[in-house]
């Protein structure tokens, strides 16, 4: 019974898991944006582009129980979802036309081309973190001791 709830638990935890470790890169790397040298920007946007989906996948797979490639593909899948509508209303926000109740024109500005690249490399990078995984985890001593309670 103990067994079970915890298998349960660790479906229900899957997603909640995926989003806190993206947030958690999302606060980590922009710690490490507030003190960069000039210049740097874009190897720091890099790196957080591809690190966030790659660890969104692998949260998520390695918490679940059982069938940790078909989670983490369909992880990678709303991953992708995530990065398309992000750059929509990128797209968007940078069109020259004024948003809705916006009469200053503030929100103009030049839509970044490689953002889009950034984007698609690090939709490549969950897809191939989602292929790394195994359906069945290995079995460690860890999970011995708990399936003899």
């Amino acid at each position: 019974m103990k067994q079970k709830c915890l298998t349960i638990a660790r479906w229900v935890a899957i997603l909640p898991a995926a989003f806190l470790s993206f947030f958690l890169m999302l606060l980590w790397v922009g710690s490490i944006f507030s003190d960069h040298p000039q210049g740097f920007e874009r190897v720091l946007e890099l790196f957080f582009f591809i690190s966030s989906g790659c660890v969104f996948v692998a949260a998520g797979a390695f918490t679940a129980p059982r069938y940790r490639r078909i989670v983490a593909i369909a992880l990678a899948i709303l991953y992708l979802a995530y990065s398309c509508d992000y750059l929509y209303f990128e797209y968007c926000f940078s069109c020259e036309y004024p948003q809705p109740f916006d009469t200053t024109y503030e929100y103009y500005r030049e839509f970044d081309s490689t953002l889009c690249i950034f984007v698609f490399v690090s939709i490549i990078a969950s897809f191939v973190t989602a292929f790394l995984f195994k359906n069945k985890p290995k079995k460690s001593q860890s999970d011995s001791v708990v399936s003899n309670v």
